[in-house]
This record gives C-alpha cells, sequence and structure tokens, in this order.
C-alpha cells in the first residue's frame, strides 16, 4: 500500500508536517493516496514518494509554493521553510541560519495558540492586537488601564476581552487580565475579518497622520509595476522584511510604547 511509504519517525520538520497532513486527510478518508496528495499539492508522485522516504530534497521556492498549498499558519510556514533550507540549502551557512532560526521558531509554536479562521472570526479590529499586546507586556491589566493605554471605550475593550476570554487566550485571576498563550493563525482567515482588519488599520493610520508630527511616523509609499508571475516573490520579500523588521526592534521588557507596521501592497488599476 501506499502508506508504506510514509516514514514512521520523521525527523525533520518539513517531513513532520508533510506526513501529519497526509495522515490527517487519509483518516477522513482511507482510499486517499500518495497520487492524490501530490496532485493537490501540484508535484509528481514519484517526486512525493521520494520525498517521504528522505530519498528527495525540496527547494526553497517548492517549499514556498507547497506551504501554501497546506494553508499554513504564518509560524507554521516559516518552519517548514526554515526546515527545508536547514536541510537542503546549497550554503552550509544558510544551513546554519535556518538551524538557529528554526530552533527559535520551533519554542514559539510550542507556546503559541493556533486560531483558524473560525476561531477568528470577530478578530476582525486592531485594537484586538493591541489589546492583547499590552496585557502580554504588561503596560495594562485592568479595562481602565487599558482604556487609558490605547485611548479606547470601555465597552469596545470589554467586548474585545470577552473574545479573547471565549477562545482562552487571556484569563482573569485575582481581577487582574493575564495572558493564557501567544496567538498564531492560520492563513486562510476570513476574506471578510482580514478586510475588516485592514480598514480598521487604515482608519487608525489617517488619525496618526492627523494627530502626529513627522518626526513620530514614517509613511512610505512607491508606485510600480511588475508581472502577476512576481507575485509570490513579492510577497516573500515584504514578509522577511517584517520579520527582520520585528527582530530588530522588537523589545519584551521594558515595554515600551506600542507602534503598528504596516506594508500594504496592491493593485491601483483595472485587471
Amino acid at each position: 500500500m501506499e502508506s508504506t511509504l510514509l516514514a514512521t519517525e520523521p525527523i525533520e520538520e518539513y517531513l513532520k508536517i508533510l506526513t501529519e497532513e497526509y495522515r490527517v486527510r487519509r483518516a477522513k478518508n482511507n482510499k486517499y493516496s500518495i497520487r492524490a496528495f501530490a496532485k493537490y499539492l501540484e508535484v509528481s508522485h514519484s517526486m512525493l514518494s521520494q520525498i517521504f522516504l528522505n530519498q528527495k530534497g525540496i527547494s526553497e521556492q517548492m517549499a514556498e509554493k507547497i506551504s501554501d498549498k497546506l494553508h499554513l499558519s504564518a509560524l507554521e510556514k516559516s518552519i517548514f521553510i526554515n526546515s527545508v533550507v536547514k536541510c537542503f540549502a546549497r550554503s552550509h551557512t544558510e544551513k546554519q541560519k535556518a538551524a538557529a532560526t528554526l530552533e527559535k521558531l520551533k519554542i514559539s509554536y510550542q507556546n503559541s495558540k493556533l486560531l483558524t479562521k473560525e476561531g477568528l472570526a470577530n478578530i476582525n479590529h486592531w485594537s484586538y492586537i493591541a489589546i492583547f499586546e499590552s496585557i502580554r507586556l504588561n503596560k495594562a491589566n485592568t479595562v481602565d488601564a487599558i482604556g487609558i493605554y490605547l485611548n479606547l471605550p470601555a465597552k469596545n475593550i470589554e467586548r474585545v476581552l470577552n473574545d479573547l476570554l471565549y477562545l482562552k487566550i487571556i484569563q482573569i485571576e485575582a481581577g487582574q487580565i493575564k495572558v493564557s498563550t501567544s496567538i498564531q493563525t492560520t492563513s486562510d482567515i476570513s476574506n471578510l475579518a482580514f478586510k475588516e482588519y485592514h480598514v480598521s488599520l487604515t482608519e487608525k493610520m489617517n488619525e496618526a497622520l492627523e494627530q502626529h508630527s513627522a518626526n513620530e511616523l514614517e509613511f512610505q509609499n512607491a508606485i510600480l509595476s511588475f508581472r502577476d508571475d512576481q507575485m509570490l516573490e513579492a510577497k516573500k520579500m515584504i514578509r522577511e522584511f517584517v520579520d527582520q523588521f520585528n527582530s530588530q526592534f522588537h523589545i519584551e521588557s521594558p515595554a515600551p510604547p506600542l507602534y503598528s507596521l504596516s506594508v500594504g501592497l496592491f493593485k491601483l488599476n483595472r485587471d
């Protein structure tokens, strides 16, 4: 049977993710084959069989494509790709860098809560993430303190807190609000929630332009043209920049003010 091609104890993270996905699909339909899985991933049956047997590697470009097809969360996608780079990059330096990054990502994943698109249905406003961060960084852990810190009305804060409590992302102990887990999201987040979140963030940007001086903010824009088939590469570059920016400037404690970094890429003309 095709299922015997699967390694029983996959070592590398990319293979664990692939194997688990195949097993989940096969559990739902015992006739589901590696050939069907390969077709879904848009790779050849022979190649996927060799990958499962640790007889063939995966390029970073293919890892990007497969991780998108699997609808991995941002964190899972980083784990998948760094695992591939660690194993199959040509440069020893790249392998070492990916291995170090992978260990940090695995720790983050162990401490995170993965929210599906159903769980994120109501998390459609910038205040959710801002309130979560203000609690996590111990900047504010009561409704009144959060209201002062983020300049939000109590009723809005209470709605957000109720949603986060329901999802078990936060908890209340002795009247103090505490974070239970970090948040990761799947890539198949509700399209409506995605749009509503970024609309709310755009409104906040407009407020910032009105209320803050040029020395307190930075807005950059470039209008350019490129081919549609370069979009995947463009997204990758943007995500790498955001990750690098976060790594360089993110401070846990003592917690400074909260900032929002947004990078938007979209078409100006009609198709």
